[in-house]
């Protein structure tokens, strides 16, 4: 069996680039899972506070045990590492970004203030790292710091594939902003 890889983080670190980019330098085909789970109407429901789709985790992976168990494909989405099983991956990549460049990012991509400090707060815990610890374990994880840009980490990141090796960069993105003196700004009371 050929295995997958998935490339997870929280949305707005770049996950998306860095899977298109690394499936031109592989042999692994790029599935952008949000947009499968919402064109096969794998999700509970529509939630319009938020302003997105709660994926049914269940049904995503009866669907790809069905559609994608065969391996070979980058896994693109903040879900991805709740959706696939262990034994159809070959490596879990979490991209990670400082909360001020991220803010900057959903900003941006016209993100409201409340689902803004949903998702920075979420990176600043290390909540989606620490999920793809419980399930994959260290061995399978490559855990990157893109904050400076996705290009710079594709080189790495195909050494290790290559290697079959993992590496997991340590931030502290609390202790960042606790030193600057905006653990308030980010999780304000």
């Amino acid at each position: 069996m050929t295995y997958n890889i998935i490339v997870t983080g929280s949305p707005g670190v770049g996950k998306t680039m860095f899977s298109i980019a690394l499936s031109k330098r592989t042999d692994y085909e790029y599935i952008p899972m949000d947009d499968l789970i919402i064109s096969n109407k794998l999700y509970l429901e529509y939630d319009d506070k938020r302003n997105s789709y709660v994926a049914d985790i269940k049904k995503c992976t009866i669907y790809f045990r069905e559609f994608y168990d065969k391996g070979g494909f980058i896994f693109d989405s903040h879900l991805s590492h709740l959706i696939i099983p262990k034994h159809y991956v070959y490596k879990c990549i979490v991209l990670r970004c400082s909360p001020y460049i991220l803010w900057e990012r959903l900003e941006k991509k016209k993100y409201q203030r409340e689902k803004i400090l949903e998702n920075v707060q979420s990176e600043i815990l290390d909540i989606i790292l620490n999920e793809c610890l419980e399930k994959y374990g260290e061995n399978m994880l490559i855990c990157i710091d893109v904050s400076n840009g996705v290009d710079r980490k594709l080189d790495l990141v195909l050494q290790l594939l290559e290697k079959n090796a993992n590496l997991i960069e340590r931030v502290d993105w609390l202790s960042l902003i606790y030193e600057k003196g905006d653990l308030h700004r980010f999780f304000p009371t």
